[in-house]
């Protein structure tokens, strides 16, 4: 009797210490594997301690490899115990899609696909203010087609898409050219060693004449060029030399205020100083000597015209009727106000 109770009791013991065995064990592979998602690490710590890493709960999140070449995109995938088939790709080529998608789930043995390769995106030059054939150049050596559209002998007005862009390989760039801003790159013709843009100017602004002190240098007050770079200038010394970019749309502004709300193509110097003439003499204006000379210039692709006015800003407060006269003194006005917010005298706009 007493050994039979003795046999029942080692019986249950055994019982019991399988069944705690068997719970220990399942949870370390839970705890290991967190369920049903492993990771590399996981995985190893599940095949070190015994588990079947095979087993239909245990599961890796395919990563995204797009944008990542060949070798790249396999060795990450290998590193989590997938698989990896792909069609023929070139050389410098990289994963465009991939099969299942990015962060599903699948067994350490499947397979990832690569279904297309293709160039990797490049970021977009700023070709803004070149000629076209020269950012059509700059386009092209990285890999992009070319579109154009506006007036073919002006500079890159636009361009779509903006600089610093990532773009894929071969992709078009889009390019609006501005009208009336001209092509051609000119050095400075007295040599100065001074950093001037090499690129034709094309609005300048400048004092002759008049009671003033000897000029330190033959510049003119207003400098714009073609490259959209400004430059201000003071010809007599005390002010130093402002030189920066004005946005597209500033200069833009400019020569559409000018040109076309102003009319400067259609202001001549000998007419203009003949209508002052007679408008003087109607209302018997007093001779003034030494009030100088403004001189506005402006050139585009089709034009380069320049206006002589003595004593502007005298004549257009006394003959407010004579419109040549107003609309050349608003240009100046124009001109003066950009001098001076450059300067940091007036405030921006």
């Amino acid at each position: 009797m007493n050994s039979s109770l003795t046999s029942i009791r080692f019986t249950w013991i055994a019982l019991l210490l399988c069944v705690s065995l068997c719970a220990t064990a399942i949870h370390a592979r839970d705890s290991a594997c967190n369920g049903s998602i492993c990771t590399t690490e996981r995985l190893a710590h599940c095949a070190d301690s015994g588990l079947d890493d095979n087993q239909p709960d245990i599961q890796v999140k395919v990563p995204d490899v797009r944008g990542m070449t060949y070798q790249q995109a396999k060795m990450t995938l290998e590193s989590l115990g997938v698989k990896v088939k792909a069609v023929p790709s070139k050389p410098g080529d990289v994963v465009k899609t991939q099969s299942p998608a990015p962060g599903t789930l699948v067994a350490p043995a499947s397979v990832v696909v690569f279904t297309s390769f293709g160039r990797p995106a490049v970021s977009v030059p700023d070709v803004v203010g070149m000629t076209r054939s020269t950012a059509k150049g700059k386009l092209q050596a990285k890999g992009f087609s070319v579109q154009t559209s506006g007036n073919l002998k002006s500079l890159v007005k636009t361009q779509n898409p903006p600089a610093g862009a990532m773009a894929p390989h071969g992709s078009t760039i889009h390019l609006v050219l501005a009208t009336g801003i001209p092509k051609e790159e000119l050095a400075p013709a007295s040599g100065d060693p001074r950093a001037v843009p090499k690129a034709a100017p094309i609005m300048t602004l400048d004092y002759r004449g008049g009671l003033t002190p000897p000029r330190k240098n033959q510049d003119p007050y207003f400098m714009l060029y073609a490259d959209r770079t400004v430059i201000v200038n003071d010809p007599f010394g005390p002010k130093p030399r402002v030189e920066t970019k004005l946005a597209v749309k500033e200069v833009d502004d400019l020569l559409t205020f000018a040109i076309k709300e102003h009319g400067f193509f259609r202001i001549d110097t000998e007419q203009l100083k003949k209508a002052i003439d007679k408008e003087k003499h109607a209302k018997k204006l007093p001779i003034v000597m030494d009030l100088g000379s403004t001189v506005i210039r402006v050139r585009t692709a089709e034009r380069d015209h320049e206006v002589r006015c003595y004593g502007l800003f005298w004549y257009a407060e006394r003959l407010p009727n004579l419109e040549s006269l107003q609309h050349l003194r608003a240009i100046e006005q124009r001109l003066t106000l950009v001098m001076r917010r450059l300067r940091g005298e007036a405030p921006q706009p």
